[in-house]
């Protein structure tokens, strides 16, 4: 059920205390992202080990960051809504270069969708599974936009745990189902509420090149909409990082789709988790 919002005076200064209050909550829970997802990749044992260490004060942390939001709720007596309500789709490319990525969408899906609760009054997640298609036929999968709930994360996790990285045979270019992909994503079922609508695009090759054009023109087209604010962003799994082959220009062409799109380019980290790259892509 969605929660009721409440509206609250922000001309006195225990207002300003609150809203001071509700952005370091968010600041620490934001930062607490970088060792709460970290990417085991091929750790040893005593890598292994550490990591685990890591997620556990990390994990204590984030908590420590909720109950503090959860205090500035309380001091103020009513609902704060650090963000407003948004609906999120994102669309990851899911070839064989992009193992990392796939693993990392897995462990952390359920995590993204609790911190997005802790941040807004509501959000929606969806997920969208694309590869390179054969004979003209896109290869996607799509688990819809649906509201984040105690039902709905568990079956957000049971869509990530069944993707699997890897390219049919008839794969023979870097060339991907991206534009496809945002097509479906702009057709999601948006809800009537959300105040924000994000897609965010995650490859590490561009889209198929006579489509690329009209990527760039849905992408525009999607900003353009009334009703609330509608972006695309781009992550950019940078090849530098991982010494796996990508077109020259597929950083200039997602750059143009997020300009395009109203949202932003992100270019990936080693360093950081795919969950951040995400909130980047989103807010900056």
């Amino acid at each position: 059920m969605k929660r009721i919002r409440r509206e609250s005076s922000i001309f006195n200064i225990s207002a300003i205390d609150l809203f001071a209050s509700a952005l370091g909550a968010f600041i620490v829970v934001a930062f607490v992202l970088l060792p709460y997802f970290p990417n085991t990749g091929d750790a040893t044992a005593d890598e292994a080990d550490a990591l685990r260490a890591r997620a556990a004060q990390a994990e204590a942390e984030r908590d420590a960051a909720r109950r503090a939001l959860e205090q500035a709720r309380e001091a103020g007596g009513s609902t704060v809504q650090v963000l407003p309500p948004i609906d999120l789709v994102i669309a990851l490319d899911t070839t064989g270069s992009m193992t990392g990525e796939v693993a990392s969408l897995r462990e952390e899906i359920a995590g993204l969708a609790e911190l997005l609760l802790d941040l807004t009054e509501d959000a929606a997640i969806g997920v969208i599974d694309f590869k390179d298609g054969c004979g003209g036929r896109p290869a996607l999968r799509v688990a819809p936009l649906q509201l984040i709930d105690r039902a709905s994360v568990p079956r957000l996790a049971t869509f990530a745990r069944s993707m699997r990285a890897g390219s049919a045979s008839c794969n023979t270019t870097p060339d991907e189902d991206l534009a496809e992909a945002l097509r479906a994503a702009a057709a999601s079922p948006w809800r009537p509420g959300s105040e924000r609508r994000s897609i965010v695009l995650i490859t590490d090759n561009p889209a198929h090149a006579h489509l690329r054009n009209q990527a760039i023109a849905d992408a525009r087209s999607f900003a353009a909409r009334s009703g609330a604010l509608h972006t695309v962003s781009t992550v950019f799994v940078d090849p530098r990082f991982n010494a796996r082959r990508s077109y020259p220009d597929t950083a200039s062409f997602l750059r143009r789709v997020a300009v395009s799109g109203g949202g932003r380019f992100v270019r990936s980290s080693e360093n950081a988790s795919l969950s951040v790259m995400i909130l980047r892509a989103i807010f900056g």
